[in-house]
């Protein structure tokens, strides 16, 4: 399956966000969202982990625009902020 950037959004062979984001849920029985906030959160955890980058950095490394936005879904998935994991790891 070939994905592409486009605005924002990825795409299916020029598929709308709509109809790639219904796509994917009845292959995998998954929201596209979820899959990609969990990617994202993921790469997150990895940058806090193995570098020493400000959190607003990285937040827009890995698609924020807002860090507290970035702060707010990271508190929730892990229970702590980017800042107290970063803390823990140490």
């Amino acid at each position: 399956m070939a994905f592409r950037r486009v605005s924002g959004a990825r795409t299916h062979n020029g598929w709308s966000k709509q109809k790639s984001s219904k796509y994917y849920k009845q292959e995998t029985g998954e929201n596209l969202s979820d899959f990609l906030l969990a990617k994202r959160l993921e790469r997150a955890t990895q940058l806090l982990r193995e570098s020493t980058l400000h959190i607003v950095d990285i937040s827009l490394m890995v698609g924020y625009k807002k860090p507290q936005y970035f702060i707010k879904l990271f508190k929730e998935k892990y229970g702590v902020t980017p800042y107290q994991f970063r803390r823990n790891q140490m």
